[in-house]
């Protein structure tokens, strides 16, 4: 340890050269302590501790509240039917009511054409479409070029 007031020189000097300052920092009551592994500098960023409090509460407030139940809302379209090509007759798979909205997943390593509600949609192999379709209403979905496909028909 250092004497009050000043800085602790090295012990072990190059011959015919003064020695040189050791690493060290002042603390609080005047005396300058010299660093190393068993006494690092003491580097504390103040403003990253805080940001680092702030997320570990941030953190157990949201684990606690996931711990919790959860009130859950389902949105959106809910499946009506599902076919496949079993279902198909003749190309066409029938549902029992006219398609607003579509889910179609093309199985088949090929790329499918599904025609519904009028509309050609091409589907590529391996591959799934979903949307609200328009134009003519109808419950038929007419498919060429692909022999293994699911479509659903949503509401």
């Amino acid at each position: 340890m250092a004497e009050q007031g000043r800085l602790p020189r090295e012990s072990n000097p190059l011959p015919g050269e003064k020695p040189g300052f050791t690493g060290s920092w002042k603390k609080t009551d005047g005396t300058y302590p010299e660093t190393g592994e068993a006494n690092p500098l003491p580097i504390q960023a103040v403003q990253m501790q805080s940001q680092l409090n702030d997320l570990k509460t941030l953190i157990t407030a949201t684990n606690d509240r996931l711990n919790q139940t959860l009130d859950t809302q389902l949105t959106g379209s809910k499946l009506q039917e599902q076919k496949t090509e079993v279902d198909a007759a003749s190309g066409v798979v029938s549902f029992a009511e006219n398609i607003q909205a579509i889910e179609i997943y093309n199985r088949d390593t090929a790329d499918g054409v599904f025609t519904v509600n009028n509309i050609d949609i091409t589907v590529p192999a391996d591959d799934s479409f979903q949307a609200t379709v328009g134009g003519t209403p109808s419950n038929e979905v007419s498919v060429s070029g692909s022999t293994s496909y699911i479509i659903g028909r949503y509401a």
